[in-house]
């Protein structure tokens, strides 16, 4: 309707042109843009697939083996050698194992928290490729047992860290020396093979028990006599104190040698020994390589003597320059470092592994240009050193390896004294470490 005032009012219709030209703009608007499910769709990413579980793997030729089923263990008596090394068949085929204990190493844990202590060989004593000489073929249930000395693994002061309580955990094989990856610890001889071939054998912990000390009835009288007293020497390591009961302030000399030496060859072992004057005067003395007679003893797994050899200085006379005498105090030391293989025939250290030193002294000089008043007796040292020689000209086994069990209990005697003597105790057999 038409207002008074001339104007259209608010509620009156467009007219009819713009309705006809909405009418048709709508469509072509429409075709233009996109819809609002479209552009909701267009910004929403891609959904991803559905994840599809892999299709197992057929158990062909090319499907992945197990490990050869091979079990290794290490039997212990006591803290003390004899040990023994095990290496068993537990699968289902012939298998080819290297038959040599020098690929056997250990972790040692002392305490409970105390830090992990690597025991093994020097690298010039482990073969870097699998020997021939010592292949060894098992059938199932075979296996391949020897006896060992823990002290060849665990030297130096980790000797003294084998104590019952200790927990060790071996291991067999080249990794633990090489990185090659063509030296195997066990393979299986079936073909074609069902077993992965094993590069390191790896055993259960075991815990080193109590020292089982055997009584006196049990011990080979002549053989514990020999070793208290060793050739020419004495039961408590003194010295020759003739009259000395008399004068218990009288000087008197002690002697002491390092316990353990490792050493890359027979001609590098060198022995340090300490006379020490332990009475209560001073004395005068001089040491010479020639005064000392040095019993070498090659040692078995079961801590015995295989071979002994006697090393002695010259047996003449020899006169000693009153300057070279010097003056010994009531605690006072001297050293004397010996080149073994001086006094020691060729050969003495034939074989690579462990030897047993005792050495004595004999100060007895004769000659008018001595003057003063030296202490002119013997003394034999109270502890035996423990030497581990890495190489030499004979090979380390003496035979062929065979498959079958090995005496697994200690013989008698064979722990007693195993153990190294403290300065303040005598050494009452040579089996010390």
């Amino acid at each position: 309707m038409i207002a008074s005032s001339g104007r259209l009012s608010d509620h009156t219709s467009p007219p009819k042109v713009h309705s006809f030209a909405f009418a048709v703009l709508m469509p072509l608007l429409a075709l233009s843009l996109p819809s609002a499910t479209a552009q909701a769709q267009e910004t929403e990413p891609a959904a991803k697939p559905a994840a599809v579980a892999p299709a197992p793997k057929a158990r062909g030729k090319n499907a992945p083996k197990p490990p050869l089923p091979v079990q290794l263990s290490v039997l212990a008596a006591s803290p003390d050698p004899p040990w023994i090394l095990k290496i068993e068949n537990t699968s289902d085929v012939r298998i080819r194992v290297p038959a040599d204990e020098r690929l056997l190493s250990f972790e040692l844990r002392p305490k409970a928290k105390a830090p992990v202590i690597a025991c093994k060989l020097p690298r010039l004593m482990v073969p870097s490729e699998f020997d021939g000489s010592r292949e060894l073929f098992l059938a199932p249930k075979e296996s391949f047992t020897v006896s060992i000395d823990p002290r060849l693994y665990c030297f130096g002061s980790s000797v003294d860290k084998l104590i019952p309580g200790a927990v060790l955990t071996p291991s067999f094989g080249f990794s633990a020396f090489s990185s090659s990856k063509e030296t195997i610890a066990a393979e299986g001889l079936d073909q074609p093979s069902s077993y992965q071939p094993v590069r390191l054998l790896k055993g259960e912990p075991f815990t080193l028990p109590p020292i089982v000390e055997l009584p006196p009835s049990q011990k080979k009288p002549a053989e514990h006599h020999e070793r208290a007293h060793g050739e020419g020497g004495h039961a408590h390591g003194a010295a020759h104190e003739p009259g000395s009961s008399l004068d218990p302030n009288a000087p008197r000399l002690d002697v002491y040698v390092e316990q353990r030496v490792d050493a890359t060859a027979g001609r590098d072992v060198v022995l340090t020994l300490r006379a020490v004057n332990e009475g209560e005067r001073k004395l005068a003395t001089v040491l010479r390589t020639r005064m000392m007679t040095i019993r070498v003893e090659e040692l078995r797994a079961d801590n015995r003597p295989r071979a002994v050899t006697l090393c002695t200085g010259q047996h003449a006379a020899h006169a000693v320059a009153s300057e070279l005498v010097g003056s010994l105090g009531a605690g006072r030391e001297s050293r004397l470092a010996i080149l073994v293989a001086e006094v020691c025939p060729k050969g003495t250290f034939h074989r690579p592994g462990l030897y047993r030193l005792r050495a004595e002294l004999d100060t007895a000089v004769s000659g008018e240009s001595l003057k003063s008043d030296p202490w002119l007796e013997g003394a034999l040292a109270r502890q035996s050193a423990l030497v581990r020689v890495a190489s030499a000209r004979d090979a380390f086994h003496a035979g062929e390896p065979s498959a079958g069990p090995v005496e697994l209990e200690p013989p008698p005697g064979a722990n007693d004294n195993a153990r190294p003597a403290t300065k303040a105790e005598p050494v009452e057999a040579p089996a010390s470490k």
